[in-house]
């Protein structure tokens, strides 16, 4: 059976016809994501095994490292790796001679290759050329999480082994919108189709205008702040001043950056009192070892095992508000987020902050994360969205 990705052109609504029950089972969530007509029988690691034909990674770095390692894990060996034509220059990836799409695609016409797609894609100059391929070639976009912690893979095995906690998680979204985003995102962490996250794709105006809706009154609390993008971002959609931001970032470089940001919004927003603070975000005040990366992913050692790390001050966001009130709380703290949510639990419960919650750095964050909101404050209203990105990342949950 050769595994072809044919665009979804209509979304799938499943109604049992219970207005008030809109439970489904694991059949129901995974018959749409088939590889072929009836319901999903294979994940795409148990796809690949079946296949004789070459497998090729799409690019280098951390993401392929990831992939071959999950590979290996299910018996699987790349025939190659090629790059974008204008990145394929000699280069040599694991001991692999770097290719050029156009010369892969050339030998294998015209039986075709399996690709495997190895980096993240989100940019208007690069989103657009993933999807064109994946309407040519056999592609796929492997699941493999940010904080890839004893190597496991989004398996369909993993999705039964979690069944009852996915269903308690689908049972609380808000909305059909909600709906239709999760059954899409675990019909692509288990296929590696990228259509489906393309179909399911909002962006952030979307979440700002309909969930967050950002007050002059509001406390924001940014936990990940980056280089103040997100910070940013908070304020042009508010369109003028708030009470205050807090904007916590742990890696030294970010937090420059992020210093620099705030003192130009300080400018424009002259009503806003600003507090930027050089610690990750997390249950309790410590120093604990961060990876020594550069860009936004700085993780904790304890989460991953980089060669090269940092000491870090983490701090409780409850102890730093000391009892003061947010109002609004963003979480992208690259695989920490359950135990920042510890740290903000007496925050959540008392004042009730509109929440931000990132559920893509590791596997169980998509069913994990949610449960243990609720378990703190059961009154949220539960969304889900997903905003461009291949893989799943920039997967978030909305507690408003």
């Amino acid at each position: 059976m050769i595994c072809r990705v044919h665009v979804l052109r209509e979304p799938y609504i499943f109604d049992n016809g219970k207005d008030k029950d809109m439970r489904v089972d694991l059949k129901e969530f995974t018959r749409h994501c088939s590889f072929a007509a009836g319901e999903l029988e294979q994940d795409l690691w148990e796809y690949l095994k079946s296949q004789t034909r070459p497998i090729w990674l799409y690019g280098m770095g951390d993401g392929a490292l990831k992939v071959m390692d999950a590979m290996a894990q299910h018996g699987l060996k790349a025939e190659g790796v090629f790059a974008s034509d204008n990145f394929a220059r000699d280069k040599i990836f694991c001991g692999y001679q770097i290719h050029k799409y156009s010369d892969v695609k050339t030998m294998y016409q015209p039986k075709g290759f399996i690709i495997l797609l190895c980096f993240a894609a989100f940019r208007d100059d690069l989103y657009p050329v993933i999807l064109d391929i994946s309407a040519q070639q056999e592609l796929y976009a492997p699941d493999v999480p940010v904080v890839y912690d004893g190597g496991r893979v989004f398996t369909l095995n993993y999705v039964k082994e979690h069944e009852t906690q996915l269903m308690q998680v689908y049972d609380m979204l808000a909305d059909e919108q909600s709906r239709q985003v999760f059954r899409d995102v675990l019909c692509y962490k288990c296929t590696g189709k990228v259509e489906y996250l393309d179909r399911c794709t909002t962006d952030m105006d979307e979440v700002y205008e309909n969930l967050i809706q950002p007050q002059n009154s509001d406390v924001y609390v940014d936990l990940g702040a980056y280089n103040g993008d997100t910070v940013t971002e908070f304020l042009t959609h508010l369109g003028g001043n708030c009470s205050k931001v807090i904007a916590l970032e742990p890696d030294a470089r970010n937090y420059k950056k992020l210093c620099a940001q705030v003192e130009l919004l300080q400018e424009q927003y002259d009503k806003t009192e600003f507090m930027s603070v050089h610690a990750g975000a997390h249950s309790h005040e410590d120093v604990m070892q961060f990876a020594a990366t550069t860009g936004r992913s700085g993780k904790l050692n304890a989460l991953d095992k980089p060669k090269k790390t940092v000491d870090v001050r983490v701090c409780a966001v409850d102890d730093l508000l000391a009892g003061q009130r947010a109002d609004v709380i963003k979480l992208d703290v690259e695989g920490a987020e359950r135990e920042a949510l510890m740290g903000c639990e007496k925050t959540i419960v008392t004042y009730r902050p509109r929440l931000m919650v990132s559920a893509y750095h590791r596997n169980e964050d998509l069913f994990a994360l949610p449960l243990q909101i609720q378990a703190m404050q059961p009154s949220y209203k539960v969304y889900l969205r997903h905003h461009r990105y291949i893989p799943a990342w920039e997967t978030c949950y909305y507690f408003v």
